[in-house]
């Protein structure tokens, strides 16, 4: 049986980096800008807002069953290009594209059952 290296006093240990892997990206990161955040849940937001109003006429025309098609659409446009943008490119619209996907999800969510409880009380339910 071989020793080890070393004695037991000092015994030697494999040398690792100084620096591990990615502390040298993370040590200087791009910035986060608050008015781009902003701007990506803008546009999240404007996403959500033509997803329905697709969602709605697809169901008017006879349609009903892509009635949720703009959105799911809109739920992988929004995490492919908000991944996309945090890795590459901006990350401020990165995070503000998914989670404005979010909150307009939580948002909409609750204006359709506002919209649903109006309609049924409406008509005398």
């Amino acid at each position: 049986m071989t020793e080890p290296p070393g004695d037991e006093q000092n015994p030697q240990y494999p040398r690792f980096p100084d620096e591990p892997a990615g502390q040298a990206a993370a040590a200087n990161p791009r910035p986060i800008r608050a008015s781009r955040v902003w701007i990506g849940i803008g546009l999240a937001l404007l996403g959500h807002i033509l997803a329905v109003a697709i969602g709605i006429a697809l169901s008017a025309t006879g349609f009903g069953f892509l009635l949720l098609l703009p959105e799911l659409l809109l739920f992988v446009a929004a995490l492919v290009f908000g991944i996309v943008q945090l890795v590459q490119g901006d990350r401020g619209i990165g995070v503000g594209l998914l989670a404005g996907w979010g909150a307009g999800t939580v948002i909409f969510g609750g204006v359709c059952v506002a919209l649903i409880v109006v309609i049924s009380r409406s008509l005398g339910g």
